[in-house]
């Protein structure tokens, strides 16, 4: 009468070991897979965070050029603008050196 009873309970336990392997398996894998799924998350967070800090560096360089190119065409206009006073001065005396320069 028992054991009937105990070769059930064997058998049933057998089944709980495998079914928990094969659990435990299945856990694994997909152990695995999350873990490879957050490295993959953290190294594109990383690589997002580096291309972010090179476009900023890159945006910081590109500010400084335009500025550099600002005050470099300030210059040349102040440049020109006495160029065009002392051509102006030299028009005038060229103007007054040939008025009083004698025709004949």
């Amino acid at each position: 009468m028992l054991p009937p009873y105990l070769d059930t309970l064997k058998k049933g336990a057998e089944t709980c070991v495998r079914e928990a392997q094969l659990i435990d398996q299945k856990f694994e894998f997909w152990l695995l897979y999350v873990c490879g799924l957050h490295a993959a998350c953290v190294q594109k967070q990383t690589s997002a965070g580096e291309a972010l800090q090179s476009n900023q560096l890159y945006l910081v360089a590109e500010q400084v050029r335009l500025e550099s190119q600002k005050s470099a065409v300030d210059m040349s206009k102040k440049t020109a603008e006495g160029l065009s006073k002392q051509l102006d001065i030299a028009t005038d005396a060229f103007k007054k050196a040939s008025d009083e320069f004698p025709d004949g």
